[in-house]
């Protein structure tokens, strides 16, 4: 799936694994169809990175964090995703027919576009292909580095750079209306009644002494897991905002987490490699899986908590089995370097070029490529 023009930090499947959301330091976020890797739509908004991306379970609301320290919650109406090819992938700012025009949105999905950007009130706003912006939640103090959404969608958490994590309470607005109070922002110095529009935060989470990396929640939205540069996992209540457990990671700083569906286990992945499994509520240590040889940036339960997704700096995707804790399966993206040509360049060192030929890169000038060219010489 290409797309992004920046590295993509955070990404996200709806509960049937229909689709995928991508957010990226190029400030966007992107919905994509799983199966096909067919672009569906772009937000566009965030004037900085996006960090983080969550969707609800039905794949309608899409929340993204960003370094900008802002969270936006999207309608991701976007092209359905058995069908319309022509309006697919396209971006809000063109008004050609779609036979003429690169983004494949008509005049009239233009001017749709366009109103609703004006209903949010933030012209910096855009999206693509039926998506509008619901929300822009204001309260963080810096960068916005995870986010997550409760399977109903009425229940948004977010951590931050500034070492807290907020709990949003829905409705924001209603999906399929209530355009009055789309896109409004939440001043968190007031009162959830003060505020002017459907969103309202709930509450603001103290605990941890560094930033907070990312968050979870349990699909019924009852509990909230943190776990950031302090290497503590936290445990809390969502519903009284009341801190249940604090784990303490002997693998260094917490990079990501995540709960089975059940509420029952929980996963975090970590700077030194490994993946920690534990019990909740009662914060017991189940296991600590070790395999990555560099840090795990993200985990994933399967929906019956039997299988554990990681992800590394190593370039792998590791597959687990939870009550064995053993690898079930190791996926392998392409090296960093993979394919490049790095014949003839000047300017790195011996070490350098060594360790970009280990990611991938070939160099004919080398032993193996002068042998080659005195085989084709003769």
């Amino acid at each position: 799936m290409q797309g992004h023009t920046g590295g993509v930090r955070g990404v996200t499947l709806s509960a049937d694994g229909r689709l995928l959301a991508s957010g990226s330091w190029d400030g966007t976020s992107r919905l994509w169809e799983a199966r096909s890797g067919r672009p569906l739509g772009t937000l566009r908004g965030h004037t900085s990175g996006v960090w983080g991306v969550a969707m609800n379970a039905e794949g309608r609301l899409l929340a993204s964090g960003s370094e900008d320290g802002m969270v936006r919650l999207w309608e991701a109406s976007f092209a359905d995703v058995a069908g319309d090819e022509a309006s697919a992938g396209g971006t809000a700012d063109s008004g050609q027919s779609p036979a003429a025009s690169p983004s494949g949105i008509s005049p009239e999905r233009g001017e749709k576009l366009a109103a609703r950007r004006a209903d949010t009130g933030d012209s910096r706003a855009t999206a693509s292909n039926g998506g509008r912006l619901l929300a822009t939640l204001h309260g963080h103090t810096s960068g916005v580095w995870g986010v997550a959404l409760s399977a109903d969608g009425r229940l948004l958490a977010s951590g931050g750079q500034d070492g807290t994590v907020r709990l949003w309470q829905a409705p924001f607005a209603d999906v399929e209306g209530d355009k009055a109070s789309a896109g409004r922002t939440a001043d968190s110095g007031r009162s959830p009644a003060a505020s002017s529009s459907g969103e309202r935060l709930r509450a603001t989470l103290s605990g941890h002494t560094g930033p907070v990396y990312d968050v979870a929640l349990s699909v019924d939205g009852r509990l909230l897991a943190s776990g950031g540069l302090d290497r503590t996992v936290r445990l809390w209540d969502a519903s009284s905002g009341r801190l249940l457990a604090t784990l303490q990671s002997h693998a260094g700083l917490v990079c990501g987490v995540a709960l089975s569906a059940d509420g029952r286990l929980l996963a975090s992945g970590n700077f030194d490699g490994t993946v920690e499994l534990w019990q909740v509520p009662d914060g017991q240590p189940l296991a600590t899986l070790t395999g990555h040889t560099g840090p795990v940036y993200g985990v994933a339960l399967s929906a019956d908590g039997k299988l554990l997704a990681s992800g590394g700096l190593d370039g792998t995707v590791r597959l687990w089995d939870v009550s064995s804790g053993t690898c079930v399966r190791t996926l392998r993206s392409d090296r960093r370097y993979e394919r490049m040509n790095i014949t003839g360049v000047t300017g790195i060192t011996a070490a350098q070029r060594a360790a970009m030929l280990a990611l991938g890169a070939v160099d004919h000038q080398g032993p193996a490529g002068e042998a080659l060219a005195g085989a084709q010489l003769t």
